[in-house]
């Protein structure tokens, strides 16, 4: 069934999606690895430095990826503009990125000697942008999201990246959560 979206809701959906995900990784990235219940008022949220983020940026490179080799990309043109254009080499990162400089490709590259971070949150997060170019599509957003989880991790975590991703796809659609 072919679904239709206007241009603007579309637009608003996707404004609504990044502000969302920036807000989020603005306030929570000084917060990350802090394993204990934090009580902060609302002016301590507020980072006085904005920090780089790795749950945007690199979901930014997917876009110069789906910009530069069209839409119907695979996980080695993800990998190579990883290489390339994101500075990101720690965790399972670097595991990945040492893997695809020693010719392993994906799916073997988010596996290969990669047991602590195998199934860890750092594919997760990059689940949104395959949903937000899907729309009402999850299968599609799904299978994005599948290439892009295999560079640096396997099990769970590509799968958790898959649902993410299709459900992001199908709520263009659908406003009850």
């Amino acid at each position: 069934m072919l679904m239709k979206m206007d241009y603007n809701d579309y637009r608003a959906k996707i404004y609504a999606g990044w502000m969302g995900k920036s807000l989020g990784g603005t306030i929570g990235a000084p917060m990350e690895n802090h394993k204990t219940r934090m009580q902060l008022t609302q002016k301590e949220l507020w980072p006085e430095t904005i920090m780089p983020n790795d749950d945007m940026d690199i979901q930014i490179v997917w876009l110069e990826a789906l910009q530069e080799r069209g839409i119907w990309i695979e996980s080695d043109d993800l990998a190579e503009f990883w290489q390339d254009r994101c500075r990101y080499n720690f965790c399972e990162y670097g595991v990945f990125l040492n893997n695809f400089q020693r010719g392993i490709h994906p799916p073997l590259s988010g596996i290969w000697n990669n047991r602590f971070f195998f199934e860890s949150e750092g594919c997760p997060i990059r689940s949104e942008i395959w949903g937000m170019i899907c729309p009402g599509n999850p299968v599609l957003a799904a299978d994005y999201a599948r290439k892009d989880a295999q560079l640096d991790h396997g099990g769970a975590s590509v799968l958790c990246e898959m649902f993410l991703a299709a459900s992001a796809a199908a709520a263009f659609f659908d406003d009850n959560l």
